[in-house]
């Protein structure tokens, strides 16, 4: 388990807790200043039948072999295949040949981060928005993005339980001012109760349980299975069975033989 990403979005801060080898494109939780957040997760497994028995398409086995481009860029990277990932990794490509420039950062295409140059920040933005409508509300996603993205028949991940408390701030006054790097922060406000509070986040984050959850697909019943089935309706409200079916191949054989023999006599 690691965290994947922490970064500032209007005061407050997104927590991503993920494996490693995946990339994560969700949110994540979000961490209030002012609080102590407790992140308590639980990991679960998750593997499905490969079609027909449902609709992902890539078996347990991780066999390569006729999937996509987009596929085989993720596989070899060091991040784990998701349809999430190779959904965006299609968008991403659409908007880098469309207006020039690298709409994530993602290591797998090279350029220019959207936005990042003022004098094209409009254009950017007008570009990603008008893509990503077309994206979202279009047949572009269902007939050009799907069929590159197959669906993984392996599934982990974690489900995080959330519980906040609030920070005391007088216990947190002390702190800043004997740290002079947090003090120059307070030069515009006064150190109180109140501002030392709303200027820490406080995150713990541990495993609820050292077990973990694992669910597995199986075949609920085989051609061996539906035959003993068959047999065993027909036995139960037609009477017949095993024997039955050798009399009836029996009488079909007789039948063609009576026929064979009355050709025979007839053309002489």
């Amino acid at each position: 388990m690691t965290l994947k990403k922490i970064n500032f979005f209007q005061k407050r801060m997104i927590l991503n807790v993920a494996n490693a080898s995946f990339l994560t494109l969700h949110d994540g939780v979000f961490l209030a200043p002012g609080f102590i957040t407790n992140v308590a997760i639980e990991r679960y497994i998750y593997e499905m039948l490969p079609q027909p028995y449902s609709d992902c398409q890539i078996p347990n086995d991780w066999q390569t072999e006729g999937f996509s481009y987009l596929f085989n860029l993720i596989l070899n990277s060091p991040y784990q295949y998701t349809q999430e990932l190779c959904l965006n990794l299609c968008f991403q490509e659409q908007v880098v040949n469309v207006c020039s420039c690298n709409p994530y950062d993602f290591p797998f295409f090279n350029g220019i981060a959207c936005q990042s140059n003022p004098s094209t920040f409009e254009a950017d933005t007008i570009c990603i928005k008008n893509l990503t409508q077309t994206f979202l509300k279009g047949n572009y996603l269902i007939k050009k993005c799907l069929p590159l993205c197959p669906l993984e028949c392996n599934r982990t991940g974690f489900n995080p339980s959330l519980s906040m408390s609030q920070l005391n701030g007088d216990t947190l006054i002390q702190y800043i001012t004997n740290n002079s790097n947090l003090v120059q922060d307070f030069v515009t406000k006064p150190i109180n109760s109140d501002n030392a509070k709303n200027s820490f986040v406080a995150v713990n984050v541990y495993y609820e349980s050292l077990s973990y959850t694992y669910s597995e697909e199986k075949v609920a019943c085989d051609w061996i299975c539906l035959i003993s089935n068959i047999g065993g309706t027909m036995g139960l409200f037609m009477g017949a069975g095993i024997l039955s079916l050798a009399e009836i191949a029996e009488v079909l054989m007789e039948i063609f033989f009576i026929f064979k023999e009355g050709t025979s006599v007839n053309s002489w």
